[in-house]
């Protein structure tokens, strides 16, 4: 006795909500009932109003490609899909925000205008001198990188589940990171006893941030009270990239050094990419925060970083939530210090790099625009031993490419398909005698299938003639026709040929 619920999801990034008409999709056969703004009072709920944070439906405009304004649940995935799109969503179309930059800017259209501004929130992290380090340096540097959003991307959808309401509660089965705080806000949400609710995951898969849980959980559920019936919602890969993202970051440093390499002070300023919604962004900026100094020695360090909303897919979290995007930043800039000084990064991470056992910061610090005691800890790795294992580990002589004679790059080198070192073609790619150039990875593709018994290329792999265009094109076609991608012959991938 399920049924299939769909999501009825935004096609604008920023627009207000004229009229939703759901005429059609009520008459189509199947249908069995339809959430939106316009039948919220019939589904007594709970709705605290919180701004700034994704609420249950959007009922005055929607934030961002993909924003949820209700859902239709129908005897079939079928049907609810056709339902869905039958929806008639009439929409005012607002000036859409897609930067920090721009959203922190004088006159920017507001996404929540009850809060008056896109400022999410800010945090921050100093101690020593900044202007008194400054003042010491021989040389100051200024560096900017930024970090764009990327989806998790699980093997598997990231929102698919099912649900039911029964005489004996609410029961979820759902694959997620979050289940009490799942059960904390279901009972908040339908006035019951949270010992009624129940979520059980069975499996999670992969994660890496992308299942914290949204609110599509909850009005499926809302549906599945309504009816009496189970309700399964199973996520196409459109939503599911619209479900969450890592938070895109700018990161701006200010650094002085002396003449022999020793850092003296850094000066961080991190603008922090929100999305629409506010989810986890308090939990990526602290973290950025704290991580935007690296494991350097700096007498004089001071960090803040601001979040901003932008009408973009809500950020969540993301592995290493906020300090991917900083370690990143902070450790090009040290390239780049380093070799401007005339200094190897190796050689300059060895004079500043802390030491395991020293300490990590003095013993006062203002952190949250509060001053406090530090969490004064020793350093319990060995980054140096951990950096030389590295180097080792690719077969690095320690030397960049700016301490080479004449200033040419050092050759480029790649792993042979046996694990060792190969040599600068073989790590860059091969060129074929016919002119075709083929990639490192391709051409160990070509050597694995050839070592089973297969033919080296085949389907979409093959090598490409270099300034013929044909790659893009042979792809587009198998993109336009889903079931056209070859498939094997004999029911087995291994050992078997391939059909074009």
């Amino acid at each position: 006795n399920t049924a299939y619920a769909v999501p009825i999801c935004s096609r604008y990034s920023h627009a207000r909500i004229v009229s939703i008409d759901c005429s059609r999709a009520e008459q189509l056969a199947g249908v069995r009932a339809i959430l939106t703004r316009d039948q919220l009072p019939e589904y007594d709920l709970n709705l605290e109003p919180r701004p700034g944070d994704q609420r249950f439906i959007v009922t005055d405009k929607v934030r961002f490609d993909g924003d949820l304004i209700g859902m239709v649940a129908a005897d079939d995935l079928r049907t609810a899909r056709r339902a869905a799109d039958l929806v008639d969503v009439e929409y005012e179309p607002l000036a859409p925000i897609f930067s920090v930059e721009d959203a922190r800017s004088p006159g920017a259209p507001l996404l929540h205008e009850d809060l008056g501004t896109n400022f999410v929130l800010a945090d921050t992290l100093e101690w020593g001198d900044v202007e008194r380090g400054f003042a010491e340096s021989d040389h100051i540097f200024e560096e900017e990188y930024v970090s764009q959003n990327v989806y998790q991307h699980p093997i598997e959808p990231a929102t698919t589940y099912l649900v039911q309401f029964d005489d004996d509660g609410l029961n979820f089965w759902i694959p997620m990171a979050g289940p009490f705080h799942l059960a904390a806000e279901a009972a908040r949400l339908f006035r019951i006893d949270p010992k009624q609710v129940r979520v059980r995951v069975p499996w999670v898969g992969g994660n890496f941030g992308a299942k914290e849980g949204g609110p599509d959980a909850m009005v499926a559920a809302a549906l599945a009270r309504k009816l009496g019936r189970p309700i399964r919602v199973t996520a196409s890969w459109d939503q599911s990239f619209r479900s969450s993202a890592r938070h895109a970051m700018i990161y701006r440093a200010k650094i002085g050094a002396r003449s022999d390499g020793t850092l003296q002070a850094l000066d961080v300023q991190i603008l922090v990419d929100a999305g629409a919604y506010l989810t986890r962004t308090w939990f990526a900026t602290q973290n950025a925060v704290s991580s935007a100094w690296g494991g350097y020695r700096i007498p004089h360090v001071r960090v803040r970083g601001d979040a901003f909303y932008t009408n973009k897919v809500p950020a969540g979290t993301f592995r290493n939530t906020g300090k991917n995007q900083t370690t990143f930043s902070i450790e090009c800039a040290m390239d780049n210090v380093a070799r401007q000084l005339g200094i190897e990064p190796v050689e300059f991470r060895q004079k500043n790099l802390l030491v395991e056992g020293e300490i990590m910061a003095p013993e006062r610090w203002i952190r949250h625009f509060k001053e406090a005691p530090s969490e004064n800890v020793p350093l319990d790795t060995n980054l140096m031993g951990l950096m030389q294992a590295a180097a080792n580990g690719i077969g690095w002589d320690g030397r960049s490419s700016s301490g080479q004679s004449g200033g040419q790059p050092a050759p480029r080198k790649g792993i042979r398909a046996d694990g060792r070192t190969a040599g600068p073609a073989q790590g860059r790619g091969a060129r074929q005698r016919d002119g075709c150039f083929t990639p490192s990875w391709r051409v160990h593709r070509r050597r694995k299938r050839e070592s089973h018994g297969l033919p080296g290329w085949h389907g979409y792999h093959q090598p490409q003639r270099a300034g013929r265009g044909r790659g893009r094109a042979h792809h587009d076609q198998y993109r336009r026709r889903p079931n056209a991608w070859p498939q094997p012959r004999g029911g087995s991938r291994r050992g078997a040929g391939y059909v074009q």
